[in-house]
């Protein structure tokens, strides 16, 4: 059974290990190959560690992870600094007023008053909630799902915090708004979660201030998402002992490859 898997798991290593770094990814791009050598090398460390389980929960593993190879493979995590976007200053701290009072409302748990935050003369608001499955439509829709008759009696709180906001003007009626939304909330029985999502809306301005007409939430991939939570479980100190375990790393493969010589 071990034998059998493990064509899998070196193929799958492999193509964690090697198609995970800029180089391999080049060289493969351009048709060129990746020197085998040191996967087979890297593979005889691995190997004692791996027991049958652990190879078919691997091979499995990798199976997933590599849907996402291409999303990984582009520096998704790279952060930039936010690009100043023009405008005006009475423009950005109207729509900027707008956001902060949803977060406000949002927060006193009376969900229906977000409502009078909506254009009342849009006949077709538009809304996506990122845990809908369809967009809500039309001031029907957007009434039932902000304003039901009866209240949620799953949800107990929710709380919202809006961060990096972004105003651009796109007409002298219209603005677009891009911010991050930090969201908490608890249902019965549970403990509270948090989350963060991307968001952004279209606003118009009406004679009672900036006013949706549109917003949809953007949540990341549940890839993404899950990765930066293993991410932040990582313990302090963790530089130092890579630092120090990349040497012991390197000592252990010239060991094997003086090994590898002498047979």
């Amino acid at each position: 059974m071990q034998r059998s898997v493990e064509p899998v798991v070196r193929h799958a290593y492999y193509l964690v290990t090697k198609c995970s770094h800029p180089a391999a990814r080049f060289c493969m791009a351009a048709g060129r190959p990746v020197n085998k050598k040191v996967l087979n090398l890297e593979f005889s460390i691995m190997q004692p560690i791996c027991s049958r389980h652990f190879l078919w929960q691997f091979s499995v593993m990798v199976l997933a992870v590599f849907g996402v190879t291409v999303a990984w493979a582009g520096g998704h995590k790279v952060v930039f600094p936010p690009v100043e976007i023009p405008v005006d200053a009475d423009v950005q701290a109207g729509v900027t007023a707008t956001l902060l009072e949803t977060a406000k409302r949002w927060n006193s748990q009376d969900y229906g008053t977000l409502l009078e935050l909506w254009d009342s003369q849009d006949a077709f608001p538009t809304y996506l909630a990122e845990e809908q499955a369809q967009w809500f439509v039309g001031k029907d829709r957007l009434r039932g799902y902000l304003d039901p008759p009866r209240p949620n009696p799953v949800v107990e709180a929710i709380r919202e915090e809006f961060s990096g906001i972004q105003v651009k003007q796109i007409a002298p009626d219209l603005a677009i708004a891009i911010w991050y939304m930090h969201f908490e909330m608890k249902t019965i029985a549970s403990n509270p979660i948090g989350e963060d999502v991307r968001v952004s809306a279209v606003l118009r301005n009406t004679d009672d201030g900036w006013k949706y007409i549109h917003w949809a939430e953007s949540p990341k991939t549940a890839m993404v998402y899950i990765e930066g939570l293993f991410e932040k479980d990582v313990e302090p100190g963790w530089d130092e002992f890579y630092e120090e375990a990349q040497k012991n790393r390197k000592e252990v493969a010239r060991r094997k490859r003086e090994a590898l010589r002498a047979q």
